[in-house]
Parts: structure tokens; sequence; C-alpha cells
């Protein structure tokens, strides 16, 4: 499917910033090519524009930066036999809702809460040889000692996969740069306007020494930054479910019963 002419691509942003600074759209365009200093600064504007697009500054009534529903994919992990762990994707950034897994001979689907490492930890200790499907899941951080990549992250599981399954995990995602070769931002035409306000006014402060977001960019940014907020929550689930408060257990329900769900079975087939 071709992309909406409206999109633009990071050339594009590019050659904006380039012609606010001075120095023209850039051999791209078919302009005077850029020095090698006169780029290094375009490329690091559209790059704090980007972070200041993604992860932007919480707009009243809000007190928290928004969170774009565009930015949190569901990935596939492949868990083999026999396993304790696997690394998440590059891109990982945080978990959002249940992991879900399914069997990848009987298709059998279910879901678990993700816990903490130390109760991994205990259950391996307290029953180090137990085999079966997946019961709980933690998600740890690895050190970041690779000069050559950002720090990574491992999803980790009790007890021992008996055999191979397919892990579905909904996840915050770090979004990487724009290259010829993905060219486009993250949310669609209907947020690049934003992006672009975004790159200018990252430029405006660094050439004209302006305070942040005060200049014309920058006022133009935070109302566009609302706008495109105002477009986002079209995407957000309009119900997420009953909000019960289950502490005490009284209506019977059980945390651990999503674990077991796909425990049932009739003359050995799972339910």
């Amino acid at each position: 499917m071709p992309e909406p002419t409206l999109s633009m691509r990071v050339e594009e942003i590019q050659a904006e910033v380039g012609v606010y600074f001075g120095w023209g759209r850039g051999a791209y365009y078919q302009d005077r090519p850029w020095k090698r200093d006169q780029f290094a600064r375009i490329h690091s504007c559209v790059k704090s524009g980007l972070r200041r697009f993604y992860w932007p500054e919480p707009v009243p009534p809000l007190t928290q930066s928004y969170d774009w529903s565009f930015l949190k994919p569901v990935a596939e992990i492949a868990f083999p036999d026999n396993t304790k762990y696997v690394t998440l994707p590059d891109d990982f950034g945080s978990p959002e809702g249940y992991l879900t897994i399914t069997n990848a001979v009987t298709q059998t689907v279910w879901a678990i809460e993700l816990t903490g490492i130390g109760l991994i930890n205990h259950n391996y200790q307290v029953l180090p040889t137990t085999v079966g499907r997946p019961l709980m899941a933690a998600i740890t951080p690895l050190r970041g000692d690779n000069p050559q990549q950002s720090q990574q992250w491992q999803l980790w599981i009790w007890p021992i996969t008996d055999q191979a399954y397919t892990f579905q995990l909904q996840y915050y995602i770090n979004p990487n740069y724009l290259t010829g070769d993905t060219p486009y931002a993250y949310g669609g035409s209907q947020h690049h306007e934003t992006i672009l306000e975004a790159c200018l006014s990252v430029a405006e402060e660094r050439v004209d020494d302006m305070a942040p977001m005060t200049g014309p960019h920058g006022l133009a940014f935070k109302q566009r930054l609302a706008a495109s907020i105002s477009v986002d929550r079209r995407l957000k689930p309009q119900k997420l479910g009953a909000n019960r408060d289950r502490s005490d257990d009284t209506d019977g329900w059980d945390r651990s019963a999503l674990h077991w769900l796909a425990s049932v079975a009739y003359n050995g087939n799972p339910l």
C-alpha cells in the first residue's frame, strides 16, 4: 500500500530545518549540499525534535507525559524448548498489560501477569527441576556494557519450558532515528506537522538562544501537540472492562485464575 502523499520523509524535515538555519534545502532537493558540520547540527535538531514529540512535556490538564497509542506494538517472542529466558527486542522500553502465551503445538492461548524476578529466582531455587508450561514471568534489565548498543532487557519465565511457545507482549518502544530505509516517523501523516514544529522549535532555541518553547515554533508545537493528542485519543480503547476491587477476593476471583484456565482438558486435549 503506498504511503499517503501528505506524509513527510526525514529528508523533508531536515530540509525545513536547513532552511531555518539559512543553509538551503540540501542535496536531496537539488539545492546546495550541506557541509559536514551543518548536517550534524540539522541531524541533532531533528533527533531532539523527535524525542520532544515522542515523549512530550505534560499538556494541561495532564500531569504526565502523554503516551501515544502508536508507540505500543505487540511483539511475538519465540520461546524455545528447555529455556528460562530470552532477550527482548532491541527497541523494548517497558511492558504494557498481560503477557499472552500460545502453545506452539495445540495453539492454546492463556495470559499471565508479570511479577518480580525475586519470585522467579525463589521458585527456581525451591523447585529447580520443574518443567512445564510458563506460569510466571518477569522482565529484567541487562547491564549496558556494550559500547555499540544501549541497555537491553530479558524476559524470564518459570518453570523451564517443556516445549516451544510463542509469547505476545505489548510494549512501549524506544523509536529509532529516521533513515533513508525508514524515512517516516511513527504515528502517520496526521502527526507529521507536529513533528516538524518540534524540530523547528529546537532549531530556533539553538540559533536564537530562546527559552524552551517560547518562540514562534515552540508555541506552534504546543498547539500542534494538543491537536495530535486529540487525534490519537480516537485510537484509544473506548472500554477497558469493569474497574472492580477484588483485593479481598469476595467474588471468588483468583488472580492466578488466568494461569490455570488453559490446563482444563477433556480426554487429554486442552479446551
